[in-house]
């Protein structure tokens, strides 16, 4: 039987949740030399800016599909709403583990 966490169990689950979305969308990299973050990494370049600005724009564009689709009240066919935040959770997430492992990077 699980121990059951302290707190809003319903967090525990999206956390989960989360995670299990990265590992899965992770897969279609195939790996690289940078922990996991190799697609952020070559955007900065490409775009020749920091990594928290490549997390940055990833979130806005995140949050302004979010708050489109609620205004307008519609159901999108292809992401649903709740996936487009736990996406904007991963880069949030995922900011704060580029900035642990390369903080020269930021």
């Amino acid at each position: 039987m699980e121990k059951k966490r302290a707190g809003n169990q319903h967090y525990y689950r999206i956390i989960g949740e989360c995670a299990d979305l990265h590992e899965s969308k992770n897969q279609d990299y195939c790996g690289g030399e940078y922990e996991g973050l190799d697609n952020f990494v070559h955007a900065a370049e490409y775009a020749g800016c920091g990594l928290r600005t490549v997390f940055k724009v990833l979130q806005g564009i995140k949050e302004a599909r979010i708050k489109a689709l609620e205004k307008r009240g519609c159901e999108p066919n292809h992401e649903s709403i709740h996936d487009s935040k736990v996406d904007k959770v991963n880069y949030e997430i995922l900011e704060l583990a580029a900035e642990a492992t390369y903080p020269e990077m930021m």
